[in-house]
């Protein structure tokens, strides 16, 4: 009688859920969907719904789980490969994202998210004109999508364009004054050029836009540390691993690769005047 009761109720205890997350209420949301999963194991969106409360709570692990158990459900949709790639990329599996975001482009080519999302994993892969390709895609089919801007942005810096990353920051900002993940683009690359203040006015301007903002708190805590103020660096690194524990990890396999990178270049066009300093890459 209980779970006949509960599958009569199931679609507004969904909606209750979908309402938790949206106010922020992650871990009641969390609750909610285990209630309408343990009625209705087969209900995909509650799968779904259950994975990017998870997503926004740091929980990459849990959040794949749930993703793939709505594909075996759904195995068409693309928003679900859109999902399961920003795990993929929150988790560092670069490889396995950009799989994922071109399945789901595949399926839904007018999707911008997915064109972002593959951008930034590629970004991250080092692979910058083909990220650049991407975010382009991007903007064609949403010209204002502050998001494809900041990205666009980091992978400019990446190769140098300075003058063509700060227009993207400088755009991105104004298309989503909102916007903590440009600012956080736009301090790295000041951070770069080694403006350590400018970089830090940005990041602490992002942390107030968004408390939960990790990488906001990773890359200040650089920058207090390139100032010499050990104490703040390491308040700020506290903050970044209780948000997102595995960042320092993926930080580090990063650098490996950027430097990587930059040896590459140097052996083929001699030395570059900067070191390459970590940036966030995120899709908004």
């Amino acid at each position: 009688m209980k779970l006949a009761r509960l599958f009569r109720r199931a679609p507004t205890v969904f909606d209750r859920g979908l309402e938790l997350a949206k106010a922020g209420e992650l871990r009641a949301a969390v609750a909610v969907f285990d209630a309408v999963l343990q009625g209705d194991p087969g209900f995909a969106p509650a799968f779904n719904a259950r994975g990017k409360a998870y997503l926004l709570l740091g929980w990459s692990v849990q959040a794949l789980g749930d993703f793939s158990a709505a594909l075996d459900l759904a195995p068409d949709s693309a928003e679900l490969y859109v999902n399961r790639g920003s795990a993929f990329l929150k988790q560092g599996q670069y490889v396995l994202a950009v799989t994922d975001f071109t399945r789901a482009i595949k399926l839904n080519p007018a999707d911008p998210i997915a064109f972002n999302n593959r951008g930034s994993a590629y970004n991250k892969l080092g692979q910058h004109g083909r990220a650049i390709a991407d975010f382009d895609q991007a903007l064609s089919l949403h010209p204002r999508y502050a998001g494809a801007l900041s990205n666009r942005g980091t992978a400019y810096r990446h190769l140098g364009q300075w003058e063509r990353a700060f227009a993207d920051y400088e755009r991105a900002i104004r298309a989503n004054p909102q916007s903590a993940a440009a600012l956080v683009n736009r301090g790295s690359a000041y951070h770069q050029l080694r403006d350590y203040p400018r970089a830090i006015a940005d990041f602490s301007e992002a942390i107030r836009r968004d408390r939960r903002l990790a990488s906001a708190y990773f890359a200040r805590s650089l920058a207090h540390r390139k100032l010499g103020d050990g104490e703040r660096a390491a308040q700020d690194l506290r903050e970044a691993l209780l948000l997102d524990p595995g960042m320092a990890e993926r930080h580090a396999d990063q650098r490996r690769r950027a430097m990587g990178g930059l040896r590459r270049n140097r052996r083929r066009r001699g030395p570059t005047r900067f070191t390459t300093v970590r940036a966030t890459a995120s899709g908004g």
